[in-house]
Order: C-alpha cells, then structure tokens, then sequence
C-alpha cells in the first residue's frame, strides 16, 4: 500500500516538475551553446557564459547539462594549458555523461581527455579515447567528428609509422568536412593525405594532390604551403621550395600567425642550406631563434640550436658547432626534465582525480542506499511474509504432489511389470511351438528326398523364422522402452561378419534372381570390437527389406571408414534398386510400428518396428542411421557405429605355390560396382588386379598381354554382359590364346548349376559365386596352385558335421513332449547317452542317486518343480558342479539374468538352432575337461 502511495504522489507531482523543467532546460541549453560556440573565438565571453551557467545548475540535477558544461570548461582548461584540470572536468564530465546516458557529451569528454594523454605523449592510451570518441560521433552524425578526426590525424603524424593510418584519416576528414561545407577541415585532411604520402616516399603523387586540390592559392595556401614546399624539397627542387616558405613565412606575418612563420623560417632555413647560401640560412636561423625565444617555446629553442650548430659546421667553425650542441643537449635535457615532471604530476592529479571520483560514486551510493533503507525494510518484511505463505501453500501442493506421483509411479511399476511379465509369457508360449515346428522341420530335411515335398518344408522353416523375427523386434523394443537393451563389446572379424550376413539372405536373393555384391574398403580394420550381434542385427533388417523391396537389379553392400576422435568410425551402406521411397515417407520411416503407407504393408507385411528398433541401437552404439532415395529410383541406407580398432591379422603375400603380388589378373563386368567390389578384395591380398568393362574391352587387354610377352594368369568373367556374354568371350579366349591362354573363373549370383554346364566346354575351371570377397578369391588362387579339381568357391560353406558327444552323459530336463522329442533327435546326431527328466523335482531326484551324468540341459518353465527351483537345489543341496544349460523359451533379459544367478552356467533360448546348441555343449564340456 506504501509503495502506491508513493507512485501515486510521483505521478501527481510529475506535470508540473515537467513544465518547470522544460523551461529550465530551454534557457541553459541556450547559456551552454553560445558558451560552446565562443570557446574559440572569445574566450572571455564564453568563461563569463560558464560561469553563469555554473551558478544556475548548482543547486539543479540536470546530469546531462552538467557534463556539457564541465566539458567546455576542460577546453577552456587546455587552452590555458592548465591540463590537470582540464583532465579532471573532462573526468567528471565523462561520468556524469555515463550516468545520464548522454552519448554526445561522453564522446566530448574521450575527446578531451584524449587531447589532454596527447599532450603527455602517451599516444596508447590517447590513441583509444579518440577512437572511442569518434565511433560515438559517427553513430550520432554530430559535426564533432571533423574534430575528432583532426586530433586522431595529429596524433598519427607523429611517427612514419602510422603513414598508412595517417593517409586514411584525412581522407575521412576531407570526405566529412566536404560533406559538412567546412573548408577549413578539409585543408586539414589534405594536409593529412600530403603528410602520409611524404613520410611512405610517395613523393609524386603527394605533388600531384597537392596540384590538384590547391587551384584557389586563397582557398588552402596556408597549411598546403607547407607541405608544397616539402614535396619540392624532397623532389630537389629547390628554388620552387624557397620560393613557397617565402610566401608562407609573408602570410604568416600578414595574419599575425607566429608559430606558422616558425614552421615557415624552419622549412627556408633546410632550403637555403640545400642551395648552398648558408650566410641567408644562419639569418634565418637567427629570426627563428629570437621569434621562439619572445614566445618561450623551449623545443623551437633546441631545434633551433641544432640548426646553428650544423650551419657551424658547414662553416668549419668547429668551435662555435660544438658550443651550439652544447646548447642544444642541455636545452634538451632541461625540456626532457620538464617533461617527465609534467608526466609525473599528470598521472598524480589523474590518480586523485579518480580517487575523488571514486569517493563521491561511494558517497552517492551510500546516500542512496540510505534513503531506500527504510523502503526496503518494508519491502524485506512484506516480501518474507509473502514468501512465507506462498512456502506453505508450496509445502502443501508438494505433499499432494508427492503422494500422486508415488500412487502414478507405483501405478506406471505395476504397468510395465504386467507388460514384461505378458511379453515374457507370450514369447515363452509362442517360441515353445515355434521350437517344434522349427526342429521337426530340419530333422525332416534331411530325409526327404521329393523336391516339392522340401520345398513345402523350406518355407515352414522360413515362416517359422518370420514369427520368430517379429517376437524378437516386439522384445527388442519392450527393452528398449524400459532402457534395459545394453550393448557390449568383443572383439570379431568384420569381414566374417558380413560374410555371414550376406550368406544368410543368399538363398532369397537367389529366388528372386537379384545380386547380391559386397565392397570392404582396404583401410577399414578387419579385427575390431564392438557388439558384434547388434550390429550384425541392423545389418540383417537393412538388407532383408532392400531384398524384399527389390524385384530386379542388385543389392549393394559396404563398409567405409570414417574419421571419428573417439575411435574407428565405421560407415555401413545397403544400396538396392528396388522401389524406392518419397520424401513424405522418409520423414516417418524411423518411427515405431510406421511403414511407408499402407499399401506396403499389404503387399510386403512386416510389423513396422525393425527400422525404430536399428535407429535405437545405431544410437546405443554411437552412430546414426539415415536414407537417401527418390520414389521409383531405389534407397541406399547408412548406419554409422564406434568400434575400437585390435592389432590386425598379416595379410598372406603367398597361397601354395604362387607368390600372390607376382600374379596377373584382369577382371570384367560391365557393373561398375561390381568390378570395384572385386578389385578391392584381390587387393586386401596384395593383388593389384587389371579392370575391364565388358567383353571387347578384356580382349584387347588380353592381345595386349600376350604380345608384351606378359600373358594374364588368372582371367575373372562375370557371366551375364550386355556386349559380350561370359560364356562366349571364354570360348573366343579358348580359341585365339592357344599360347599363354589364363586360368578362367566365371562369376554368377544365381544358376551356377546351368553355368557349369556351359561352361566346362569352353575351358573355364573355376566358378565364383557372388557377391566375391578374399576368402573365395583365396580358394579359387589355392586351387589354381594345386591345379585340384575345379569347382565352385562360394560363399555357400559345406554344414560341419555334428560333434562327437558319444562319451557324455546328457541329462534333458523338458516337460513337453514334442521339445523331448526334438532336442533328443538333435543330439542323437552327436551320438550322446540321453536321459529323460518330466520336471525339476525328477531331475533333482536322478542327480542324487546316479551322479553320472556330464550336463544338465534345463527347461525353466515346468510343473511340479521349475529350472530355477531345480538349479538352486543342484547347487545348494545336492552341493553339484555339473553344468547346467538353460534351454527355454524365455527370451527376456531379466529372465537370462535369473537364470545366472542360481547357478546356471549358459542359456539356449528356442526355438533351438542345432549348431548353435553343439557350440555351447562343446564350450562347456571343454571347460570342465
């Protein structure tokens, strides 16, 4: 209530303050402004104008008017020569000029007080007042910057140094002063121009401004005089120069202006002694001696001295010369005495004057924070009670808050537990068929022998697969919601990795007769870490859909390296020419359950989850993900992953009998990508292989070989191209190389069977399935050397033969049936003994009263007595180390940890892969021999 009432009687007040203070203005400006104007012209007149203008303001807070004045009384100070007061009002002005944020008079008062630093010759730090002073005056238009423009210039001219600065600073001033009609200035920065170019030895171009500007001898003689005559002294014209000091030293006289006719009688002297007429020099000489004397100018003295002194000697008087230097060094040392003291005093005064400054500011402050004591008291006590309720209020919506939170948090536990809980039974009840089905299947395969019969079969086994994608992708983004998805690292090999990738899909690009071509650049490290399954998990997704999305072409994969400062940055791309995608569609592609539109969806399903689940683990792993396509013309995907680079292994340099570097080898395909693909593996083998574009093209190589006497060794056909197909450009080599005909390997991705057949008839002995990459080549170069029988080197390895178990005991724990069944057949291929436990409690009871058995292989979700239940028992009753491997249908990582912890020593999750099962058996029967 306080503190209206107070902005109520300021508002009251605030008319009638503002007439009287309209009125007070108008008459002060006027006092202030003509005082400004008589500065210069009469200086009796303006300090009787300050004054009354002193008296006026005294008992007024007008900051603004105050700064004004205190800055024509720092001018008057300087014209004094009284430059320690000066510099004080021109301190104050500057801080009263801050504080009512009066832009003009504080560009005023850096002006003065950098006239007053120049005066000291601290050049630095006057240097920086003028500068500041002068962007303050152009951002305000004001015609003080010919001023300030002047005092710059004559700070500059004080070194040949600065010509270049000198040079740019008149022609601000002629530009400025031109604009402003101001012929005065404008002879300044002529001055300026001439004054540079004379120092940098720009001797010419100074005489011919200087023709150019001084057309009217009225208008600009005095100070372009000057340097005319300078220019013709430096020029060797000396006559003309003599003649122009005459006529400066005459208007001098004429205009009472004495200092100009020293400057003037100091020019004629040089001249006069440059044309040999010393007697008129030392005349000279003498006038000037006596003019500096009359006005007590101590430097003029000195210099005047050191100008006897040469003449003395051009004289031969020696004598008289030294005397005059005598003169000279003392009159120096007295100015340069007088000199410092001057200094020293000025920053004296300058620190007080900031000490006052300082303590008035201190003062001011004080005083006002003594008048608001008691206001801020009131607002102190009015501002706590508020606080303290609104604490309260605080207090109490918090508990309130609190207790939701807890009850929504406890809400949004129990929700996601029953989501994880449902996902866990779901994938369980979903996997243990799946797992039947998938293991029926392959046992099935291996004795049918109808073709339609292992076709129906195959595609079992590949929806079966699907399903089990989708319960995957539904898991993988259930962990990656909660964030309990962890990446982890081992090191691997990344050209076995996408080997095996690519291997996978190799039968459905077969189907749908697309190539498939695989590019691992040279510089990308072979023996790395990283989370080996994830990647080679995006890896799968990325070219399972440019395979689906493609019906004609070829799908295109590579690795490049990429610089990263946190380790090896590795670049990932799955190019295919399928059918593309829009930018409306790109844009969402990434999302959750999103595929392009609906129609895709129809055509080739899919849940929409598997691009959100790779960006999420791109993510995880340090990358990105990203698409480049246009709608009709295919989509390359990119993925970028951190891995950490291991020592790599020695590349081979010899296979059998062959020096691999030796070897000469051309390879033709009218693919390009292709083409690259092969050249860079032969390379990873220190093979620098010869590149052809098709069929004519390797025929001339090869005619060109052979009469260098330099045949080919190894000659690689891709099998379908547009000029000259493979099969034919074989039988053509078979033909014409009687002598020095190469070894032929002819690449296909699909029909190697028909190929064969073709093929052997026109000599070709080997055949490479694509895509081709070092281990294949290795192969095809191995069998070269041996000259074994020729055959296929695909990727397509031979299935290793089971393990041989025969000397284990295996005890399988499993409650259904067909799961028994299953996993018993699986395992009679590796010839183990096999008993059978329905449930935990059975096993717990076999393992107590025989104890023969090597492993326990562990269902966990059982009647009577689950896996877990029985795997603790094992371990902490029945005190056995047998290892126990977890086969079930539970795939969650809460479940995995689970059964760790009670002592299981691997976990298998179904639907079983049989070698992956062998692999774990043999692991841990390794690890108990």
């Amino acid at each position: 209530m306080r503190l209206w009432c107070l902005l109520w009687v300021v508002l009251l007040a605030l008319p009638s303050f503002s007439v009287f203070s309209q009125d007070v203005t108008v008459d002060i400006e006027k006092v202030l402004q003509t005082a400004d104007k008589n500065v210069f012209v009469n200086p009796t007149l303006a300090k009787k104008l300050l004054n009354q203008a002193e008296k006026y303001l005294a008992d007024k807070d007008l900051p603004a008017y105050e700064a004004h004045l205190l800055n024509l009384k720092s001018h008057s100070y300087i014209l004094e020569g009284n430059y320690k007061l000066a510099y004080e009002m021109a301190t104050q002005a500057k801080k009263l000029a801050t504080e009512a944020n009066n832009q003009l008079q504080l560009a005023e008062a850096l002006r003065r007080q950098g006239i007053i630093t120049y005066f000291f010759d601290l050049y630095g730090e006057s240097l920086e007042l003028l500068l500041n002073s002068l962007s303050i005056h152009q951002s305000l238009d004001t015609s003080y910057i010919q001023n300030t423009l002047q005092a710059i210039g004559n700070l500059y001219s004080k070194s040949n140094q600065w010509a270049d600065n000198l040079i740019n600073t008149g022609e601000q001033l002629v530009a400025e002063s031109i604009k402003r009609g101001n012929t005065y200035y404008e002879e300044q920065g002529y001055g300026f121009i001439v004054s540079g170019l004379l120092a940098k030895g720009e001797i010419e171009q100074a005489k011919s401004l200087i023709d150019r500007v001084n057309t009217n001898p009225d208008k600009f003689a005095p100070i372009l005089n000057f340097y005319l005559a300078k220019t013709y002294l430096q020029l060797g014209n000396h006559e003309e120069a003599l003649a122009v000091t005459k006529n400066i030293i005459e208007h001098a006289i004429a205009g009472k202006q004495r200092q100009r006719e020293l400057a003037g009688l100091a020019l004629q002297s040089e001249v006069l002694l440059k044309l040999e007429r010393i007697d008129e020099a030392a005349q000279t000489v003498l006038k000037f001696l006596s003019i500096a004397q009359d006005l007590d100018i101590t430097e003029y003295q000195y210099e005047g001295l050191k100008m006897q002194a040469n003449i003395a000697l051009l004289k031969g008087q020696y004598r008289d010369a030294y005397q005059f230097l005598l003169q000279h060094s003392e009159l120096k040392q007295q100015v340069f005495d007088t000199r410092q003291s001057e200094q020293l005093a000025f920053n004296r005064a300058r620190l007080e004057t900031d000490q006052k400054i300082q303590k008035i500011t201190e003062l001011e402050l004080s005083q006002q924070l003594s008048e608001q004591n008691s206001t801020f008291q009131v607002y102190i006590i009015v501002t706590i009670c508020c606080v303290a309720i609104l604490l309260f209020f605080m207090f109490v919506i918090t508990l309130k808050q609190k207790r939701e939170l807890r009850e929504l948090a406890l809400n949004l536990q129990n929700a996601t537990d029953a989501k994880s809980e449902f996902l866990a039974r779901m994938s369980h009840e979903i996997r243990t068929p799946v797992n039947a089905i998938v293991g029926l299947t392959k046992l099935t395969q291996k004795s049918v022998v109808n073709e339609e019969q292992k076709t129906n079969l195959s595609q079992i086994e590949q929806s079966s697969q699907t399903l089990l994608g989708v319960i995957n992708d539904v898991l993988d983004f259930s962990k990656i919601e909660a964030g309990k998805l962890n990446i982890e690292s081992e090191v691997f090999e990344l050209d076995k990795l996408v080997e095996q990738v690519i291997r996978l899909h190799g039968i459905n690009a077969k189907e749908k007769r697309i190539e498939l071509l695989q590019y691992v650049a040279r510089d990308v490290p072979l023996q790395v870490s990283g989370d080996a399954l994830r990647i080679e998990q995006v890896l799968n997704n990325l070219l399972s859909n440019a395979i689906k999305f493609t019906d004609e072409g070829m799908v295109f994969v590579s690795v490049n390296k990429k610089y990263s400062e946190h380790g090896v940055l590795l670049e990932f791309s799955v190019k295919d020419t399928g059918i593309g995608l829009s930018t409306n569609q790109i844009e969402s592609l990434f999302d959750a359950f999103t595929q392009a539109d609906e129609s895709i969806t129809r055509k080739y399903g899919g849940t929409g989850l598997g691009l959100s689940i790779c960006k999420h683990l791109v993510s995880l792993m340090g990358g990105e993900i990203w698409v480049e396509s246009k709608l009709g013309q295919g989509a390359t995907f990119f993925f970028t992953v951190l891995v950490e680079q291991h020592n790599q292994l020695p590349q081979p340099t010899t296979l059998g009998n062959l020096t691999l570097s030796d070897l000469k080898v051309l390879v033709v395909d009218d693919t390009m990508l292709s083409r690259q693909a092969i050249a860079e593996a032969l390379l990873r083998i220190n093979i620098n292989p010869d590149l052809a574009t098709g069929g004519k093209e390797a025929l001339m190589y090869l005619r060109t070989a052979v009469a260098s006497n330099v045949p080919y060794d190894l000659i690689i056909i891709d099998w379908k191209m547009a000029d000259i197909d493979g099969i034919e450009l074989a039988s053509i080599i078979n033909q014409e190389f009687s002598q020095g005909k190469p070894n032929i390997a002819m690449l296909s991705a699909y029909d190697i069977e028909s190929l064969k057949t073709l093929g052997r008839p026109v000599g070709v002995e080997y055949y490479l399935q694509k895509p081709v990459n070092s281990s294949s080549l290795q192969n095809c170069l191995l069998r070269m050397s041996t000259r074994g029988k020729p055959q296929m080197a695909s990727l397509e390895s031979e299935a290793k033969a089971p393990p041989d178990f025969s000397d284990k005991n295996i005890l399988l724990v499993e409650d259904d049936a067909i799961n028994r069944k299953v996993a018993k057949l699986f395992l009679a291929d590796t010839k183990a003994k096999v008993s059978v436990a329905e449930n935990g409690l059975i096993a717990m009871q076999m393992l107590e009263q025989e104890n023969v058995f090597d492993l326990v292989l562990m269902d966990m979700q059982m009647p009577v007595m689950d896996g877990l239940t029985a795997a603790q028992k094992i371990r902490e009753e029945l005190k056995l180390d047998v290892p126990i491997v977890a086969m079930t249908a539970h795939a969650m990582q809460t479940e995995i940890e689970k059964s760790f912890a009670v002592g299981m020593n691997a976990h298998i999750v179904k639907p079983v892969k049989p070698e992956y099962l062998y692999h774990v058996l043999s692991e841990q029967f390794v690890k108990e021999a």
